[in-house]
């Protein structure tokens, strides 16, 4: 593992040295000197111990050799922590800089407070005394926080530019010239016993492999700001100045743009100063004025759109609440801000689905035996999601509590194979035009090709959930699947401008303050903690999980046998849940995974029938979604490069069905 540069241990080192020369400079004059010019002496002795000449001109000097100053020990440490010294200090060995570069990986990876740090060093420093006795020295803990009061509350601004270098510097390459980043916006609550909350800045480079995003800035007060002209202007104005300049990375300039912001509909109602979602005129994307029942409904499909044109003249002046903040940038106020299904379609039309056959009308309403029945099943699929899907399926009785990548996973994959023969047949179809139309959306095989064809389902479905439920139900995230699909024209499948990563990392975000006091400050230090973890630069293992009890064919008799590989896009295993796989147009299960000659191979058996799971709006083989059946004894191979595509495998009531994995 490399050491830092610089490091405080490099300066200690350097420091005492400095000072043990001078010590015997000072005892060497002083005993040439008359009693008489004793204090003169001194107090020359001193002025050269102040500057001594083999100290390099970023470290700092002391008077004192006895005591290392509390700015080079470390920049966060209190008095106390300065003024005590250990004998064996000067002597640091590098088996203690390997250790504390370990103790530092370990507490940021696994969020590890200061005083539990603490008391690990108190203890270890009887085994290694050339460990800092304080957690901030570990882990380099930023010492000053800029905040700066505004918009009713206390914000702290990173910066467009230093997090895009961050990033960038990670990888070799920029595929482009051009380089563009999503922002996403959005308010987080901290407490439930307090109003204390969050509004983040976050952005991701749109260029990178990795969906990472990085903060921009954050807001921190008992309400959201007071203001959002006042609140985003740090942000604009860095904006507007790199839109005008761009950037240097390498001695190479690029340009920087802002190629969508993500946001749900109160945040982004609130960012660019219109109407909200409950409001006669809170669509975003057309003119058309709602309609009351009982609550704000839209019950048009075929309104008359707004464009970045309209909406920059305020043209509907019922929309408008003041000028938007991002005035005089290049985003475009309508186009550059997509409709986010995480919200929209999961946490909205699909959880009211839910709602509604739980509770809803009784000509919709399920009956609680019917309720028990879907539970049951979904319980039972527990062991047939991947390790792709961030968690297991759970009973309907908990759906209160599901999070937005439940109710996708129950839309796009359970979903389907659990109400069938449950719902009535209209209710199920109803539900499938849902499903089929955001399944084409999701998909990165068919969303370009087959965008119109899924805007038509999910208008049938908006019209035909406005029959079946009632005109009343027919709410701003009902309205808003009529204009998913140009969305997924302009940016392609729907992932690739989903809230999902950024709301990740606002999980993240919120296991950083431990305290309700000074939020913004605990945020800062902890991301400065960050900033020196290397352990993201370790590579990933490919094949792991070794075993010895696997099917083997001749000529891979003496190969090595994983359970786990790793390949571009998804991992297969030899586990139920992660063993089925598209070769060759087979649908296969992988029993056994072989490592010979430095190649990776799998051993696997295929389904021979394959056959429609359904045939409403649209048959489910061109979907790639089969029921599949006369599964073959034989044992086939084939090299790992061989697999396309992995599937979700369910075995319900005596039959086995397959959907790709798309999201």
């Amino acid at each position: 593992m490399a050491h830092k540069s610089l490091s405080y241990w490099t300066k200690r080192r350097r420091i005492h040295q400095a000072v043990n020369e001078h010590i015997q400079a000072i005892q060497s004059a002083s005993s040439n000197d008359n009693v008489g010019d004793k204090d003169s002496s001194n107090c020359e002795s001193e002025e050269r111990v102040s500057s001594p000449s083999n100290v390099s001109d970023g470290e700092q000097c002391v008077s004192l050799p006895s005591v290392i100053p509390c700015s080079v020990a470390s920049s966060s440490e209190t008095d106390e922590d300065c003024s005590h010294s250990d004998s064996n200090d000067s002597a640091v060995s590098d088996n203690d800089i390997d250790l504390c570069d370990k103790l530092s990986d370990w507490a940021v990876a696994f969020n590890i407070p200061h005083v539990a740090l603490n008391g690990l060093l108190e203890t270890l420093r009887e085994y290694h005394p050339g460990l800092p006795k304080d957690s901030r020295s570990v882990l380099h803990t930023a010492r000053f926080v800029d905040v700066q009061n505004l918009a009713g509350g206390s914000y702290y601004h990173f910066g467009i530019m230093k997090g895009v270098l961050s990033k960038l510097s990670k990888y070799s390459v920029v595929p482009k010239q051009h380089v563009t980043m999503q922002i996403n916006i959005d308010g987080l609550p901290l407490f439930k016993s307090s109003s204390l909350q969050l509004w983040p800045i976050l952005g991701m480079v749109d260029e990178l492999p990795q969906k990472e995003p990085f903060m921009i800035g954050v807001f921190s007060g008992t309400s959201k700001p007071s203001s959002a002209q006042e609140f985003l202007r740090p942000f604009v104005d860095e904006l507007k100045l790199l839109e005008k300049d761009g950037f240097q990375l390498n001695g190479k300039r690029y340009d920087l743009g802002v190629s969508a912001i993500v946001c749900d509909a109160p945040a982004r109602a609130f960012v660019k100063c219109v109407k909200g979602h409950s409001g006669y005129h809170g669509c975003d994307k057309c003119i058309q004025s709602g309609s009351w029942d009982g609550k704000m409904t839209f019950p048009e499909c075929e309104a008359q759109l707004r464009t970045d044109l309209s909406f920059s003249e305020m043209r509907d002046e019922d929309h408008h609440l003041e000028p938007s903040p991002f005035e005089g940038t290049a985003v475009g106020m309508v186009s550059q801000f997509p409709l986010d299904y995480m919200h929209l379609v999961c946490l909205g039309v699909m959880r009211r689905l839910l709602f509604l056959w739980r509770k809803g009308p009784l000509k919709a309403r399920l009956p609680s035996r019917m309720i028990s029945l879907v539970s049951e099943s979904l319980v039972s699929h527990r062991q047939c999601i991947p390790c792709e899907f961030a968690r297991k399926t759970r009973s309907l009785h908990e759906v209160d509590r599901w999070k937005a990548s439940e109710l996708r996973t129950f839309l796009l994959y359970t979903g389907p194979v659990v109400l069938q023969g449950i719902l009535s047949e209209v209710l199920y179809k109803n539900f499938l035009l849902l499903s089929v139309g955001v399944h084409i959306l999701l998909s990165p095989f068919l969303c370009m090709d087959y965008s119109d064809y899924a805007n038509q389902l999910l208008i049938l479905f908006v019209k035909h959930f406005a029959e079946l439920y009632g005109k009343d139900q027919l709410v701003y995230n009902v309205h808003g699947l009529t204009h998913l699909a140009a969305d997924a024209k302009r940016y392609g499948p729907l992932d690739n401008v989903s809230a999902f990563p950024f709301e990740n990392f606002l999980g993240k975000l919120k296991k950083m303050v431990r305290k309700p006091s000074n939020p913004l400050q605990q945020i800062v230090r902890r991301l400065s903690e960050m900033q020196d973890d290397r352990s993201d630069q370790e590579h990933e293992r490919q094949i792991w999980k070794s075993h010895n009890n696997g099917p083997l064919l001749r000529g891979f008799e003496n190969s090595q046998q994983y359970s786990y590989l790793k390949l571009k896009g998804f991992t297969i295993g030899i586990t139920q849940a992660d063993n089925c796989v598209l070769i060759n147009d087979d649908i296969c299960l992988v029993q056994n995974i072989l490592m010979k000659n430095s190649g990776n191979y799998v051993v696997y058996q295929k389904f021979n029938k394959k056959e429609s799971f359904f045939e409403y709006p649209i048959d489910s083989k061109s979907l790639n979604i089969f029921q599949v059946s006369r599964f073959c004894c034989e044992l086939c191979v084939a090299h790992a490069s061989a697999i396309s595509q992995k599937y979700v495998h369910f075995h319900h009531r005596g039959t086995h069905i397959v959907m790709p994995i798309i999201h």
